[in-house]
């Protein structure tokens, strides 16, 4: 279930050939948005976004319940994110399990 958004916000879905797009916008102005891709029973969500970090709870949880519905009409079953270590938290607080751990490297520049 998609939280409330603010009274003057619309949730616009979009399906692109190789992922939906969920976009919230205030005035026509895109305050948040994210993508999900779907194959084989498995979703995975990605480019989580918010125009102002202060909205990243209440709007960032408005799209990802949005790409999950999005997900569960589609017939997926597991759904998959990659986080920010600073995100984790928030996320598992929401019900979601920790299953993995990326690394990344960068070449010194």
């Amino acid at each position: 279930m998609v939280p409330a958004l603010p009274e003057d916000a619309q949730l616009a879905e979009a399906p692109l050939e190789l992922y939906d797009v969920v976009e919230i916008s205030v005035f026509d102005h895109p305050v948040a948005s994210g993508r999900i891709s779907i194959q084989d029973g498995l979703a995975v969500i990605g480019g989580v976004r918010t125009r102002h970090p202060d909205d990243a709870d209440h709007l960032g949880a408005a799209v990802v319940a949005a790409l999950a519905d999005e997900a569960g009409v589609h017939g997926a079953g597991t759904l998959y994110t990659v986080l920010d270590p600073l995100d984790v938290a928030g996320y598992t607080a929401a019900g979601w399990t920790a299953v993995a751990d990326v690394l990344r490297f960068s070449a010194p520049s």
